[in-house]
Protein backbone atom coordinates (compact mmCIF):
# COMPACT_ATOMS: atom_id res chain seq x y z
CA UNK A 1 0.00 0.00 0.00
CA UNK A 2 2.82 2.75 0.79
CA UNK A 3 4.38 1.45 -2.54
CA UNK A 4 2.06 2.25 -4.97
CA UNK A 5 1.41 5.46 -2.70
CA UNK A 6 4.75 6.37 -3.56
CA UNK A 7 4.22 5.75 -7.11
CA UNK A 8 1.25 7.36 -7.61
CA UNK A 9 2.60 10.67 -5.70
CA UNK A 10 6.10 10.55 -7.37
CA UNK A 11 4.42 11.37 -10.83
CA UNK A 12 3.03 15.07 -8.81
CA UNK A 13 5.93 15.48 -6.63
CA UNK A 14 6.55 18.92 -7.51
CA UNK A 15 2.37 19.88 -7.99
CA UNK A 16 2.23 18.76 -4.29
CA UNK A 17 5.78 19.45 -2.68
CA UNK A 18 5.29 15.93 -0.66
CA UNK A 19 8.82 14.81 -1.46
CA UNK A 20 9.71 15.10 2.26
CA UNK A 21 6.99 13.54 3.23
CA UNK A 22 7.32 10.86 1.37
CA UNK A 23 10.82 9.94 1.94
CA UNK A 24 10.11 10.05 5.50
CA UNK A 25 7.28 7.89 5.26
CA UNK A 26 7.31 4.76 7.44
CA UNK A 27 6.14 1.47 5.81
CA UNK A 28 2.85 -0.01 7.26
CA UNK A 29 2.01 -3.31 7.45
CA UNK A 30 -0.44 -4.73 5.03
CA UNK A 31 -2.87 -6.34 7.80
CA UNK A 32 -2.79 -6.69 11.73
CA UNK A 33 -2.06 -9.06 13.89
CA UNK A 34 -4.60 -9.52 16.65
CA UNK A 35 -3.03 -12.31 19.56
CA UNK A 36 -5.68 -15.19 19.86
CA UNK A 37 -5.49 -17.76 22.75
CA UNK A 38 -6.47 -21.63 21.61
CA UNK A 39 -7.90 -23.90 23.62
CA UNK A 40 -5.13 -26.78 24.28
CA UNK A 41 -5.97 -30.34 24.67
CA UNK A 42 -4.05 -30.53 28.04
CA UNK A 43 -5.61 -31.90 30.83
CA UNK A 44 -6.51 -29.62 33.50
CA UNK A 45 -5.68 -32.56 36.43
CA UNK A 46 -1.96 -33.39 36.15
CA UNK A 47 -3.21 -36.66 38.11
CA UNK A 48 -3.26 -40.29 35.90
CA UNK A 49 -0.99 -38.47 33.33
CA UNK A 50 0.89 -41.74 32.46
CA UNK A 51 -2.45 -43.60 31.81
CA UNK A 52 -3.66 -40.97 29.60
CA UNK A 53 0.13 -41.11 27.97
CA UNK A 54 -0.35 -44.74 27.42
CA UNK A 55 -3.79 -44.38 25.46
CA UNK A 56 -1.80 -42.89 22.69
CA UNK A 57 -1.13 -45.12 19.71
CA UNK A 58 2.81 -45.20 19.13
CA UNK A 59 2.68 -44.61 15.08
CA UNK A 60 6.15 -46.47 13.83
CA UNK A 61 7.60 -45.33 11.01
CA UNK A 62 11.08 -46.23 10.55
CA UNK A 63 12.72 -49.55 10.87
CA UNK A 64 14.93 -48.22 13.38
CA UNK A 65 12.29 -47.19 15.38
CA UNK A 66 10.46 -50.44 15.16
CA UNK A 67 13.78 -52.38 16.01
CA UNK A 68 14.10 -50.17 19.51
CA UNK A 69 10.02 -50.71 20.00
CA UNK A 70 10.86 -54.53 20.50
CA UNK A 71 14.02 -53.82 22.23
CA UNK A 72 11.97 -52.46 24.43
CA UNK A 73 8.78 -54.85 24.32
CA UNK A 74 11.46 -57.65 24.84
CA UNK A 75 12.90 -56.19 28.14
CA UNK A 76 10.08 -55.20 29.34
CA UNK A 77 7.83 -58.37 28.38
CA UNK A 78 8.87 -60.34 31.66
CA UNK A 79 8.61 -57.27 34.24
CA UNK A 80 5.77 -57.06 36.54
CA UNK A 81 3.61 -54.48 35.99
CA UNK A 82 0.60 -53.69 38.38
CA UNK A 83 -0.88 -51.83 36.37
CA UNK A 84 -1.62 -54.43 33.51
CA UNK A 85 -2.91 -56.91 36.97
CA UNK A 86 -6.60 -57.54 36.82
CA UNK A 87 -8.92 -54.84 38.26
CA UNK A 88 -10.21 -57.31 40.88
CA UNK A 89 -6.49 -57.74 42.65
CA UNK A 90 -7.11 -53.75 43.79
CA UNK A 91 -10.29 -53.98 45.28
CA UNK A 92 -10.53 -53.84 49.21
CA UNK A 93 -12.64 -57.20 50.99
CA UNK A 94 -13.89 -57.08 54.77
CA UNK A 95 -14.66 -60.33 54.36
CA UNK A 96 -10.84 -61.87 53.73
CA UNK A 97 -7.63 -60.05 54.77
CA UNK A 98 -4.21 -60.51 52.58
CA UNK A 99 -1.64 -60.54 55.63
CA UNK A 100 -0.71 -62.97 58.62
CA UNK A 101 -1.03 -61.20 61.53
CA UNK A 102 1.42 -62.62 63.92
CA UNK A 103 3.59 -64.81 61.59
CA UNK A 104 5.15 -68.37 63.41
CA UNK A 105 8.63 -68.67 64.13
CA UNK A 106 9.36 -72.20 63.41
CA UNK A 107 12.16 -73.70 66.12
CA UNK A 108 15.43 -75.26 64.60
CA UNK A 109 15.48 -78.62 63.33
CA UNK A 110 11.39 -79.04 64.51
CA UNK A 111 10.48 -82.59 63.34
CA UNK A 112 14.25 -84.27 63.43
CA UNK A 113 15.12 -83.31 67.17
CA UNK A 114 13.00 -85.21 69.88
CA UNK A 115 11.36 -83.34 72.23
CA UNK A 116 13.46 -85.44 75.03
CA UNK A 117 16.64 -83.77 73.87
CA UNK A 118 17.79 -80.94 75.57
CA UNK A 119 17.47 -78.74 72.24
CA UNK A 120 13.68 -79.88 72.42
CA UNK A 121 13.08 -79.26 75.99
CA UNK A 122 14.53 -75.83 75.50
CA UNK A 123 12.75 -75.69 72.14
CA UNK A 124 9.37 -76.16 73.99
CA UNK A 125 10.25 -73.54 76.65
CA UNK A 126 10.77 -70.76 74.20
CA UNK A 127 7.78 -71.54 72.86
CA UNK A 128 5.70 -71.14 75.92
CA UNK A 129 7.35 -67.76 77.01
CA UNK A 130 6.47 -66.53 73.13
CA UNK A 131 3.00 -67.18 74.04
CA UNK A 132 2.89 -65.58 77.60
CA UNK A 133 -0.45 -63.91 78.31
CA UNK A 134 -1.26 -62.68 74.22
CA UNK A 135 -2.21 -66.47 73.89
CA UNK A 136 -5.26 -66.58 76.34
CA UNK A 137 -6.31 -62.85 75.66
CA UNK A 138 -6.62 -64.39 71.74
CA UNK A 139 -8.57 -66.85 73.08
CA UNK A 140 -10.78 -65.15 74.98
CA UNK A 141 -11.77 -63.07 72.10
CA UNK A 142 -12.31 -65.81 69.62
CA UNK A 143 -14.56 -67.19 72.18
CA UNK A 144 -16.79 -64.49 72.65
CA UNK A 145 -18.15 -65.33 69.18
CA UNK A 146 -17.45 -68.67 69.09
CA UNK A 147 -18.26 -70.72 72.36
CA UNK A 148 -17.22 -74.22 71.29
CA UNK A 149 -14.08 -73.23 70.26
CA UNK A 150 -11.43 -76.05 71.01
CA UNK A 151 -7.70 -76.23 70.64
CA UNK A 152 -7.98 -79.62 70.81
CA UNK A 153 -10.23 -80.48 68.07
CA UNK A 154 -9.83 -77.42 65.76
CA UNK A 155 -6.68 -79.24 64.31
CA UNK A 156 -8.50 -82.60 63.04
CA UNK A 157 -11.34 -80.29 61.47
CA UNK A 158 -8.73 -77.74 59.55
CA UNK A 159 -6.76 -81.34 58.13
CA UNK A 160 -9.86 -82.02 56.55
CA UNK A 161 -9.97 -78.81 54.91
CA UNK A 162 -6.62 -78.78 53.85
CA UNK A 163 -7.00 -82.34 52.74
CA UNK A 164 -10.34 -81.21 50.43
CA UNK A 165 -8.80 -78.47 49.24
CA UNK A 166 -6.18 -80.43 47.68
CA UNK A 167 -7.93 -83.05 45.75
CA UNK A 168 -10.25 -80.14 44.44
CA UNK A 169 -6.81 -77.93 43.66
CA UNK A 170 -6.42 -80.04 39.93
CA UNK A 171 -9.94 -79.78 38.60
CA UNK A 172 -10.72 -75.86 40.87
CA UNK A 173 -12.31 -74.31 37.78
CA UNK A 174 -15.05 -76.90 37.52
CA UNK A 175 -15.68 -76.45 41.33
CA UNK A 176 -14.95 -72.70 41.63
CA UNK A 177 -17.59 -72.10 44.04
CA UNK A 178 -16.85 -75.38 46.56
CA UNK A 179 -12.95 -74.10 45.64
CA UNK A 180 -13.12 -70.65 47.15
CA UNK A 181 -15.28 -71.89 49.99
CA UNK A 182 -12.17 -73.90 51.63
CA UNK A 183 -9.47 -70.99 49.97
CA UNK A 184 -9.12 -67.52 50.61
CA UNK A 185 -8.73 -65.32 47.82
CA UNK A 186 -4.95 -64.66 49.07
CA UNK A 187 -4.11 -68.65 49.42
CA UNK A 188 -5.98 -69.22 45.78
CA UNK A 189 -3.94 -66.81 44.11
CA UNK A 190 -0.68 -68.98 45.26
CA UNK A 191 -2.11 -72.40 44.86
CA UNK A 192 -3.67 -71.77 41.34
CA UNK A 193 -0.57 -69.90 39.65
CA UNK A 194 0.77 -71.77 36.25
CA UNK A 195 -2.19 -74.57 36.62
CA UNK A 196 -3.52 -74.64 33.19
CA UNK A 197 0.00 -75.67 32.03
CA UNK A 198 0.60 -78.15 33.75
CA UNK A 199 -1.13 -81.43 35.22
CA UNK A 200 -0.67 -81.97 38.92
CA UNK A 201 -1.61 -85.61 40.92
CA UNK A 202 -1.52 -85.34 44.55
CA UNK A 203 -2.69 -87.67 47.57
CA UNK A 204 -2.59 -87.90 51.05
CA UNK A 205 -1.85 -90.76 52.85
CA UNK A 206 -1.04 -90.70 56.80
CA UNK A 207 -0.50 -88.82 59.98
CA UNK A 208 3.19 -88.78 61.19
CA UNK A 209 2.54 -86.80 64.34
CA UNK A 210 -0.80 -85.49 65.51
CA UNK A 211 -1.43 -82.05 64.05
CA UNK A 212 -1.69 -79.27 66.23
CA UNK A 213 -2.06 -75.88 67.00
CA UNK A 214 0.96 -73.92 67.50
CA UNK A 215 -0.40 -70.26 67.82
CA UNK A 216 -3.64 -68.30 67.57
CA UNK A 217 -4.20 -64.55 66.72
CA UNK A 218 -7.32 -62.70 66.34
CA UNK A 219 -7.93 -59.44 65.24
CA UNK A 220 -9.71 -56.63 64.14
CA UNK A 221 -9.97 -55.65 60.23
CA UNK A 222 -10.91 -52.10 58.90
CA UNK A 223 -13.72 -51.83 61.41
CA UNK A 224 -13.92 -52.46 65.64
CA UNK A 225 -16.50 -55.19 64.55
CA UNK A 226 -15.37 -57.19 62.05
CA UNK A 227 -13.14 -59.52 63.87
CA UNK A 228 -10.58 -62.18 62.07
CA UNK A 229 -9.11 -64.87 63.86
CA UNK A 230 -6.03 -67.19 62.59
CA UNK A 231 -4.53 -70.38 63.39
CA UNK A 232 -1.58 -72.02 62.66
CA UNK A 233 -1.20 -75.49 62.39
CA UNK A 234 1.78 -77.93 62.33
CA UNK A 235 1.09 -80.87 59.98
CA UNK A 236 3.39 -83.94 59.96
CA UNK A 237 2.23 -85.90 57.06
CA UNK A 238 3.37 -88.53 54.30
CA UNK A 239 1.94 -87.20 50.46
CA UNK A 240 2.80 -87.85 47.20
CA UNK A 241 3.02 -84.86 44.88
CA UNK A 242 3.46 -85.74 41.23
CA UNK A 243 3.63 -82.47 38.64
CA UNK A 244 3.04 -82.86 34.55
CA UNK A 245 4.16 -80.65 31.91
CA UNK A 246 1.55 -80.62 28.81
CA UNK A 247 2.88 -83.24 27.08
CA UNK A 248 2.20 -85.60 29.66
CA UNK A 249 6.20 -85.81 31.20
CA UNK A 250 6.68 -85.89 34.43
CA UNK A 251 8.63 -82.48 35.88
CA UNK A 252 8.85 -83.08 39.75
CA UNK A 253 7.98 -85.74 42.17
CA UNK A 254 6.57 -88.87 41.99
CA UNK A 255 2.90 -90.56 42.60
CA UNK A 256 4.71 -93.82 43.61
CA UNK A 257 6.79 -93.00 46.63
CA UNK A 258 5.15 -90.83 49.38
CA UNK A 259 7.19 -88.26 50.81
CA UNK A 260 7.78 -87.42 54.69
CA UNK A 261 6.00 -83.21 54.67
CA UNK A 262 6.18 -80.62 57.40
CA UNK A 263 4.22 -77.81 57.05
CA UNK A 264 2.39 -74.79 59.32
CA UNK A 265 -0.42 -73.94 57.33
CA UNK A 266 -2.31 -70.76 58.47
CA UNK A 267 -6.43 -71.11 58.62
CA UNK A 268 -8.43 -68.05 58.60
CA UNK A 269 -12.26 -67.57 59.61
CA UNK A 270 -14.64 -64.11 60.03
CA UNK A 271 -15.62 -64.79 63.29
CA UNK A 272 -18.21 -62.00 63.52
CA UNK A 273 -19.65 -63.44 60.26
CA UNK A 274 -22.28 -65.58 61.40
CA UNK A 275 -21.55 -67.99 57.93
CA UNK A 276 -18.07 -67.49 58.59
CA UNK A 277 -16.22 -70.58 57.85
CA UNK A 278 -12.56 -71.53 58.19
CA UNK A 279 -10.59 -71.60 55.03
CA UNK A 280 -6.75 -71.93 53.81
CA UNK A 281 -5.06 -68.46 54.24
CA UNK A 282 -1.30 -69.23 53.93
CA UNK A 283 1.87 -71.15 54.50
CA UNK A 284 4.74 -70.84 56.39
CA UNK A 285 8.14 -71.93 55.36
CA UNK A 286 10.84 -71.71 57.97
CA UNK A 287 14.65 -70.07 56.73
CA UNK A 288 16.38 -73.19 57.62
CA UNK A 289 14.22 -75.18 55.77
CA UNK A 290 16.18 -77.02 52.59
CA UNK A 291 15.17 -75.54 49.30
CA UNK A 292 12.33 -77.55 47.66
CA UNK A 293 13.85 -79.65 44.09
CA UNK A 294 13.75 -77.88 41.05
CA UNK A 295 11.82 -79.44 38.48
CA UNK A 296 13.73 -81.31 35.36
CA UNK A 297 11.84 -82.11 32.10
CA UNK A 298 11.93 -85.91 31.02
CA UNK A 299 12.95 -87.08 28.24
CA UNK A 300 12.66 -90.42 25.69
CA UNK A 301 15.81 -93.30 26.14
CA UNK A 302 17.30 -94.59 22.94
CA UNK A 303 17.74 -98.36 23.24
CA UNK A 304 21.38 -97.95 24.01
CA UNK A 305 21.13 -96.15 26.98
CA UNK A 306 18.09 -98.18 28.28
CA UNK A 307 19.74 -101.50 27.53
CA UNK A 308 22.80 -100.08 29.99
CA UNK A 309 20.53 -98.81 32.16
CA UNK A 310 18.79 -101.96 32.44
CA UNK A 311 22.11 -103.93 33.26
CA UNK A 312 23.38 -101.29 36.12
CA UNK A 313 19.44 -102.09 37.50
CA UNK A 314 20.48 -105.37 37.38
CA UNK A 315 23.98 -106.08 38.82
Amino acid sequence: MAASMRRLLSKHNNAFNVSALLTNLPCCPAYNHVPVVFKTNKHWDPKFKSRRREKMIRILKTPKEKARFEEEYQRLYNIYNPRMSDPKDNKISIQETKTVFDRYVPPEGDGKESILSTAGVSTRMDNLKRKGLTWWQDMRSIKKYEENFSVKTIASELVEVYIEAHNILPMYKQKLNRFHELVTAHCAEKMTNRMEQVTMRWQYHEAIEVPRVVNIKARNFIIKDNMFAQVTVRMHTKQTLAVYDQFGRIMYGSEHYPVNVLEYIVFEKNISDSYGRWRLHDKIIPKWATEPATSHASKRMDSGYAKSVDDVLEN
